[in-house]
């Protein structure tokens, strides 16, 4: 579990990166777990199991890792405004 929005980035940037902490393992298979499903509703993959096949792939590919950060990147624009 995390204590607050802090913990629960550092979570998920460890997730979709190396993968040191203790939940991080996990964290990355929920995650993994919920975009699939996402990608299958979205009718991008033919089931779930290549919806989850395929976000693992962006996960370790560190693809997830860079939309997340481009993301940040440009809501922090709004914030500045």
């Amino acid at each position: 579990t995390v204590a607050n929005s802090a913990e629960s980035l550092a979570l998920i940037v460890d997730a979709f990166d190396k993968r040191e902490g203790k939940y991080a393992v996990k964290a990355a298979d929920m995650i993994a777990l919920n975009a699939g499903a996402a990608i299958y509703v979205a009718g991008i993959a033919n089931s779930l199991m290549q919806g989850v096949a395929t976000a693992k792939e962006v996960i370790a590919g560190g693809g997830a890792l860079k939309k997340m950060q481009e993301l940040a990147h440009f809501s922090n624009h709004f914030a500045e405004v």
